[in-house]
């Protein structure tokens, strides 16, 4: 009997040996699909981590430009970031 959280699966051997075996080859099955699971989860994190990265790079490399351009500005650096926003 295996037991998730909201199914149960019952099945019944003809005998002791395929009842181990059938136990041994579903809980391999389980195993196998926790760790693909979390080889699926890293991978997401380390694509989002560098997603993250890329955009805090662009953004410095936009905020450098504009500061270039207006560095006596003072106001001029808000007054095109916010034009640049619309």
């Amino acid at each position: 009997q295996v037991v998730s959280d909201e199914e149960t699966l019952r099945l019944e051997a003809q005998s002791e040996m395929e009842k181990e075996n059938w136990m041994c080859t579903l809980q391999d099955l389980a195993k196998h699909q926790a760790e693909a699971k979390v080889a699926r989860k890293m991978g997401y994190l380390s694509k989002r981590r560098m997603g993250l990265e890329e955009r805090r790079k662009e953004a410095e490399r936009r905020k450098a430009e504009v500061l270039k351009t207006c560095a006596a500005g003072g106001m001029r650096h808000t007054a095109t970031a916010m034009m640049n926003r619309s």
